[in-house]
């Protein structure tokens, strides 16, 4: 397991401890206290261990790079999908309101359901598009207690 060793040795300075001292809360040894801190190689027993002694969920010592993001294709895929499904079904939606007979007034109001909801699902589609490429750019990562 990786473990973020910067942000071991930051939280090991701000409380101003030696990698002795930590090592000695930690009930670890101070080697694996060095090799936690210059290549983040440890277990998940020396995690919590660190997390415990470090007073920090053990969510904030795992290097960021092991938290779990979502796959691009698969959002992608999901986007698509629905959006295909939406626009199949206002097409469907379409077909059924202009195939039965309708006077002038009805398919005029017909037609403002549907563009109504056209519109609705596409603005829908956007802010899913938009919140999706907004979180891929930021990145995601576990959420931090305090």
């Amino acid at each position: 397991m990786k473990i973020d060793s910067t942000a071991v040795r930051r939280i090991r300075h701000e409380r101003a401890w030696s990698q002795e001292q930590l090592a000695s809360v930690a009930g670890v040894s101070l080697r694996t206290i060095q090799r936690v801190e210059s290549d983040g190689s440890g277990s998940l027993e020396t995690n919590m261990a660190l997390a415990s002694a470090l007073g920090v969920p053990t969510i904030e010592l795992t290097f960021e790079g092991q938290t779990a993001r979502p796959k691009t294709s698969v959002a992608l895929i999901g986007i698509v999908a629905g959006a295909s499904g939406a626009l199949g079904g206002l097409a469907l939606a379409w077909l059924g309101f202009f195939s039965q007979t309708m006077d002038t007034r009805e398919r005029g109001a017909a037609l403002g359901i549907v563009g109504t909801a056209s519109g609705l699902v596409i603005a829908f589609l956007a802010l899913l598009a938009r919140r999706f490429f907004s979180n891929k750019s930021q990145g995601i990562r576990g959420t931090k207690y305090e």
